[in-house]
């Protein structure tokens, strides 16, 4: 059981295979989590890049991934963070799928957001323990072989799947979105947003060092879940992004409420279905790579020595 699991893909031995071999070529990378991971198709962009965003991935390991590989990205131009309204507050221990931080440690080798109070784990040392004992089960009667099905392009982006009108219905409901935003809100934390903020600071700082762009873009999201989430949380968290676009090589792009999207276009309160995921990645590859791709350009012939 042990051995068959641990030659097992997921989501986070693909990512990083696809990452790896790819690496030297990539112009752009796009992270977050889910609603990037789906939402957000890089083989339109024009230009070689890939989707390394994942389920309920947070900030502190879109940076730790990032920092890990970024002498392994010699053509990188721009980074691009996509991400709901609560990203800057959230620590992945402090949600729902708190069980993905060891997913990270294993299959990534990034330390969990405070290593200095972590324990030895077992989920470390065995797999049967990190997937569960009933998820192995479940593996090993598969032949180990998981579908995942929707994870499988060369560019990261994980394709919406479709759901059913009922189904969707549902998850565009405004108590469905309430339960959705509450979850959200109460990962958030004071401490973890001004850890995250100095975290992203030093980022951009060694990103412009090497004349790479970023750019923080909050995701669509449906009207619903933007009255759930609040006014007064909300101009919280565009504050917090609005001071972090003042920095020379950083730029804030706000799509959560763009009149564009349709109900239609989404998959659940917080989720773009296939037709939206399609028309979002047409708006970022036109209003945010091919003019901060055109500027960096421009800058790489100029006289700044390619720093933003």
């Amino acid at each position: 059981m042990e051995h068959g699991l641990s030659r097992m893909e997921n989501s986070y031995t693909i990512k990083r295979r696809q990452l790896e071999s790819r690496a030297s070529a990539l112009e752009v990378i796009v992270t977050g989590s889910s609603g990037a991971q789906g939402g957000v198709d890089p083989g339109v962009f024009g230009v070689p890049a890939y989707n390394l965003a994942n389920g309920s991935q947070t900030l502190h390991y879109d940076i730790e991934i990032l920092s890990r590989y970024l002498d392994r990205l010699p053509r990188l131009r721009l980074v691009i963070i996509a991400d709901p309204y609560s990203y800057l507050a959230v620590d992945l221990r402090n949600t729902r799928e708190s069980w993905r931080q060891y997913f990270y440690s294993v299959f990534w080798d990034v330390p969990m957001e405070e290593p200095s109070r972590q324990l030895v784990t077992i989920q470390r040392h065995s797999y049967i323990a990190l997937y569960s004992p009933m998820e192995a089960a479940k593996a090993a009667m598969a032949g180990f072989y998981p579908s995942l099905g929707n994870l499988s392009t060369s560019d990261g982006w994980g394709s919406p799947v479709a759901t059913s009108a009922a189904e969707h219905a549902e998850r565009m409901s405004s108590s469905w979105t309430r339960l959705r935003v509450e979850g959200h809100k109460d990962g958030m934390r004071p401490e973890t947003q001004r850890r995250n903020v100095e975290a992203l600071r030093k980022m951009a700082e060694r990103l412009r060092a090497r004349g790479i762009w970023l750019a923080l873009v909050w995701i669509p999201v449906s009207r619903s879940y933007t009255e759930w989430f609040g006014e007064e949380a909300l101009a919280k968290q565009r504050a917090a992004q609005e001071d972090l676009a003042t920095r020379p090589n950083v730029r804030f792009f706000d799509y959560s409420s763009d009149a564009r999207f349709e109900a239609d276009d989404f998959a659940d309160a917080d989720h773009l279905g296939l037709s939206g995921a399609r028309k979002f990645s047409d708006i970022l590859a036109t209003e945010v790579v091919s003019p901060i791709l055109k500027l960096t350009a421009e800058r790489l012939v100029g006289t700044t020595g390619g720093r933003p």
